[in-house]
């Protein structure tokens, strides 16, 4: 997708969000991850344009303001993007969440069971404490490491992209403080919808035997596995992954 992806502002009761909202066809929404954006899902977009595609961007992470959505919990986070899908009256709904965002949109495909009909978790956050997690809660409880230069640095090393704010870095982190698995686990369990999981093993973040658990945890779906991609898969394994949904989807028949 060439041309620049220009986010409009919309409303909800709790304030304003901002979102991508392009395309017709089947619905299909995108849940980022922490931190994140919705252009990080460029190059998917690419292979889905005969499809709608509603990708929210979450509170606090430097497009949405956070007091649209100031709670760390998980099950408030999701109901963010609930309440985007219920005020767009969104229905027949594929749900593809890229790392915290795959625990947000199990949350959310359950509280939204007759509107959600897939799920496809990326690089999902999972259903123990994985390393990403450990790294983030040990450096939310080192003074030092929340020095801007400090935390840029550490935001850097963890793979994410550069021009990511200080307050959204302090978001995740809190998040991050705030993080409950039972919860995760809890989605996982009560998940009745066909969900597809892609994971890659060379993932910095997650380790492949929490991915292994998730996949076991979580209802058929199909498995994709790569030797390698990271954890940005939406970005290094775009299109296998895109052809993978697509044809999930029916949408090449």
């Amino acid at each position: 997708m060439s041309k620049p992806l220009t986010l409009q502002t919309r409303d909800l009761p709790s304030g304003p969000f901002k979102l991508l909202d392009i395309g017709q066809g089947p619905t299909m929404v995108f849940v980022h991850g922490y931190p994140g954006r919705p252009q990080d899902f460029r190059r998917m977009l690419s292979f889905f344009a005969d499809a709608r595609c509603v990708l929210p961007a979450m509170p606090g992470l430097d497009l949405t303001p956070l007091q649209t959505r100031p709670q760390l919990g998980l099950a408030e986070r999701a109901g963010f993007i609930t309440d985007v899908i219920e005020t767009l009256d969104l229905r027949e709904i594929t749900i593809v969440g890229h790392s915290m965002g795959g625990a947000l949109s199990m949350i959310v495909a359950n509280q939204l069971p007759e509107r959600v009909q897939r799920l496809a978790l990326l690089a999902s956050a999972t259903l123990q404490v994985y390393r990403g997690w450990r790294q983030a809660s040990l450096a939310f409880r080192a003074p030092l490491l929340q020095r801007p230069p400090i935390l840029r640095a550490a935001f850097r090393a963890a793979g994410f992209p550069r021009g990511i704010s200080i307050d959204a870095m302090r978001h995740v982190m809190r998040c991050a403080e705030a993080m409950d698995f039972a919860v995760i686990q809890d989605a996982a369990d009560a998940l009745k919808i066909p969900t597809l999981i892609a994971a890659a093993d060379d993932d910095n973040l997650i380790e492949t035997e929490r991915v292994d658990e998730l996949a076991a945890r979580c209802p058929a779906g199909p498995r994709l596995r790569f030797e390698a991609g990271g954890h940005a898969l939406v970005k290094t394994q775009a299109r296998p992954i895109a052809d993978a949904i697509r044809s999930w989807m029916g949408l090449d028949e």
